[in-house]
């Protein structure tokens, strides 16, 4: 997924006798789909072989196809876009891509030819896109690995950025640290095997804030039309909601993909609850956040019939 933003909107109608409904929507602006770039990084035959094809822009889930022929031993997923398998022989194949998005109501597609090359000498094996890490907390290390040419391997990066407090064991080829700041970090790595051949790679490391759920839930009155847009802060955004423990009060709902808590309660009453947000990350990371709202009873006006007396 790759949004510039998601904008939550509640739109009111009123007719002329006063009475109002309530419809959510979810704005959603985000970059032109595209295939980065013309090459997947290469592999090594007789070697597990697992690369996502590179694309930018447009809204997920994305669908894949393929036409021409990929190396011996390889195939493609249409659903996630990774290209997997054991190459069996050596050589360079060219498929004509085409990838299709999600965007509402009119999907995007765009068709793009892509070489693959599978070789015999020394070859980065560690797939391009690494697992995603989390601001101030210490990422699962990342152990680089190649193949094809003669251990011991020193590792270095010759261009790119890696995240404030992320460092390269060059020995081991080991990436680890606590990351500092967030953003998505490209960078290109170089192994040296005991004969001095070279073999370069380029990588993405992503690191999001950690997810959490944001502002409180007020109370609402029985009878009476509540509309809320819960929000959360980190992760990658756009976010899907559930009630997670407990139920809302009797008349809300939650919107899943929006956030929003619409209705007109019907019971007054206290309601416990949790609720939890999901990022779009793969795998998802949750965050969990448990609430207390009171309906209250609203006020009614009492129908006794009053007598005024004048005095004469």
């Amino acid at each position: 997924m790759h949004l510039r933003n998601t904008f939550p909107i509640i739109m009111k109608v009123t007719d002329a006798a006063g009475r109002k409904d309530y419809q959510n929507y979810v704005l959603r602006v985000c970059d032109p789909l595209q295939v980065a770039g013309t090459q997947m990084p290469d592999g090594l035959i007789n070697m597990p072989y697992e690369e996502s094809i590179p694309i930018e822009g447009g809204i997920g889930p994305y669908q894949y196809s393929y036409t021409g022929q990929l190396p011996d031993g390889l195939s493609l997923n249409t659903s996630t876009g990774r290209v997997s398998g054991t190459p069996t022989s050596a050589g360079q194949a060219s498929i004509q891509v085409t990838v299709t998005d999600n965007t509402y109501p009119n999907v995007q597609s765009v068709t793009q030819s892509l070489s693959i090359s599978m070789a015999t000498g020394l070859t980065i094996l560690t797939s391009a896109g690494l697992p995603n890490a989390r601001t101030d907390q210490t990422m699962a290390p990342v152990s680089f690995e190649a193949g094809g040419g003669v251990p011991p391997y020193t590792w270095q990066k010759v261009s790119g950025n890696f995240p404030a407090g992320i460092t390269l064991n060059p020995d081991m080829g080991t990436l680890s640290g606590v990351p500092l700041a967030n953003g998505h970090f490209d960078f290109i790595l170089e192994v040296t095997d005991a004969n001095s051949s070279t073999a370069q790679k380029a990588f993405t490391l992503s690191v999001f804030e950690p997810l959490s759920i944001t502002g409180d839930i007020p109370d609402g009155t029985r009878g009476e039309h509540y509309h809320l847009l819960l929000d959360a802060e980190g992760g990658l955004p756009p976010y899907y909601w559930q009630v997670k423990n407990g139920a809302l009060p009797d008349g809300l709902i939650l919107d899943i993909f929006s956030g929003s808590i619409t209705g007109t309660p019907t019971t007054d009453q206290s309601f416990t609850f949790s609720i939890e947000a999901a990022d779009s990350q793969v795998p998802s990371a949750f965050a969990e956040k448990y609430y207390s709202m009171e309906i209250f009873r609203g006020v009614q006006m009492n129908t006794s019939v009053f007598e005024l007396l004048l005095d004469d």
